[in-house]
């Protein structure tokens, strides 16, 4: 089973990806195979951290993005300010861990190459 953790709590995006692979196995668009495990939480209101966990069943949130590289095995960076995405998604990256960035992918050019160039460093998949 893959775990993952998603950074930034704030897009819809989060509730459609929790719902794709942590709902019921009898649910038709249930994902198999990997499961959301983990939240990190960018300054979102507690409520909404707690809906999200309660919600799906995530037991682990942490505060910044490199405290959850070893508890995951993927990264969803779901973020709507992509200026942040190079920073949140620098730990998985340097760790070869697959991530998805959300769109928009960066909101300059450095920083989108910045990403590509740990990809490839680390060979860690980037989408």
């Amino acid at each position: 089973m893959i775990r993952l953790g998603i950074v930034a709590l704030e897009s819809t995006h989060v509730d459609a990806f929790c719902r794709i692979f942590n709902s019921d196995p009898s649910e038709p668009t249930r994902l198999e195979g990997a499961t959301v495990v983990a939240l990190c939480n960018q300054d979102n209101a507690p409520e909404r951290v707690a809906q999200l966990q309660e919600q799906w069943r995530i037991e682990i949130v942490v505060g910044e993005p490199r405290d959850l590289p070893g508890m995951v095995d993927a990264a969803l960076i779901c973020s709507r300010d992509g200026s942040q995405h190079l920073r949140q998604a620098e730990p998985f990256l340097e760790e070869g861990l697959p991530v998805f960035v959300d769109k928009p992918f960066a909101l300059d050019l450095d920083d989108a190459n910045d990403m590509i160039a740990l990809a490839l460093d680390s060979g860690a998949p980037l989408m």
